[in-house]
This record gives C-alpha cells, structure tokens and sequence, in this order.
C-alpha cells in the first residue's frame, strides 16, 4: 500500500485533494504532520479554530442559507456540532480529554460539513425548475412520439421517430433516477443525524473520555462514518456525470 492508498482510505475525498495540493513539494517531516492534522481535526468550521488552551466556537449561520425540507436537519447538525465544540471548551486545559475532545471534535466538522455537501445535491435537484417541468412534459412527449410512431408507415419518418422516442425514455429514465437519489438522500441525512445524535449522548457521560478502549471505539465509528459519508458524495457526483443521446 503506498502513500496515496493510505491517504485515500484514511480521509474523504475533499480532504484528499486538498492534502495532496499541499503536499507535492513538502518534506516526509511535513506530510507526516500534515496527515495527522487531516486525521485529527485540524479543519475546524466557521469560528475560532479548536485549539488546546482556547475558547471553541462555532458559528451556525450557514443554516440561515438553508430553507425548504432540509432546513431543520441542517439546524439540527449545527446544534449538535455547537454542543460538542461546547464540551471541549468545558474540558480542563492540557487534559487528556480535552486532547480527545478536540480531535473528535475536527472530525464531527467534516461530518456535518459532508451533510451540508449532501443537502445541497438533493436541493439542487428539489429546486431546478427545469427539471420539475421536465418531469411533467417528458412522458407526455412520450405517449406523442408513440402515437405517432404507430399512425405513420413511413420508413425515414419511423427511423427518426424511434430514435427520439429511444433518447425521450432515456431522458425519463434519468429523471426518475435524480428524484430517486433526492429521496435516497433525504433518508441519508436522516440516518446520519440519528447517528450524529447517539455520539452527541455518548460523549455527554464522560467514561468515553476516560476509558481509552471507550473513546477508540467512539473515534473509530465517527471515522467509518465520515468515510461512509465521503464515499457516497463520490457516488453522488458519478451519477451527475451527464448522459449522452442518440442524434437524430
């Protein structure tokens, strides 16, 4: 496994290639630090960086942005991400939990903030005009392009009609699957913040900071959770890839 494979299966992709940028012309010294600062929360959300010894805050005016469907589970996401940069703050200074504190804490920002990256797919869908009014015409244009096709005897009107209908069902295809992803994603958002919710009441009792074997398990459940997260925005984008046509 070389240094790329370590990479990719250690962080989400965002985080990836903003890491390798930075580290094209750095030292082993550097790369080494810089990847336990990806792993370990250097990335903080708006607001004054976590740092040990400093006051945490985090800003959650992002969610004003928001409205629609999504705008209470974002709300909800920035209030559970205030609440745990609130437990670090509380920690006593050069502690070992406020050590562990802060570094879950850096994950949990790129947890919430994959859950905004996943929110503004779904919305973009949601609130495309075009693609609402598409999902009205298309099968009407469907249901034309078959009449016709079936009324007309004629060979070259019948090779064009059929390949337009083919290219019409593809297209109805594609908008039946981009509202299937809306509604996949809806269900995406809800299961993370119930996640999001149990590690939120797991790290209110204070043994998952002071029992190590606690606080491993924690760490390692908001990691395959983030990385679960990063894996489905790059299927996300995969299936934004457009689709081609047949011409006519």
């Amino acid at each position: 496994m070389d240094f790329d494979d370590i990479i990719k299966f250690l962080l989400p992709k965002a985080a990836r290639k903003k890491l390798k940028k930075e580290l094209k012309k750095a030292s082993l010294g550097d790369i080494l630090r810089a990847l336990l600062a990806a792993l370990f929360g250097s990335r903080q959300p708006a607001g004054r960086q976590v740092d040990r010894g400093r006051d945490t805050a985090v800003s959650s005016t992002d969610s004003s942005h928001t409205s629609g469907p999504f705008a209470d589970d974002l709300q909800r996401a920035y209030h559970y991400q205030q609440q745990i940069a609130q437990l670090v703050q509380n920690a006593p200074i050069d502690t070992l939990e406020r050590i562990r504190l802060e570094q879950l804490n850096g994950r949990v920002a790129d947890w919430v903030q994959m859950i905004k990256e996943i929110v503004a797919h779904a919305q973009n869908q949601q609130e495309d005009r075009l693609l609402a009014e598409e999902r009205q015409r298309v099968p009407q244009a469907i249901k034309r392009l078959e009449k016709q096709l079936n009324e007309t005897s004629d060979p070259i009107l019948r090779q064009k009609l059929e390949r337009t209908l083919a290219n019409r069902q593809r297209q109805l295809a594609q908008l039946e699957i981009s509202a299937r992803n809306r509604q996949l994603a809806e269900l995406k958002v809800e299961n993370t913040l119930a996640q999001l919710g149990t590690i939120y009441s797991q790290l209110r009792s204070g043994s998952y900071m002071s029992q190590t074997s606690s606080y491993e398990r924690l760490s390692a459940e908001i990691n395959d959770e983030v990385l679960a997260l990063g894996d489905y925005l790059e299927t996300l984008d995969e299936l934004r890839t457009p689709t081609s046509y047949s011409e006519l």
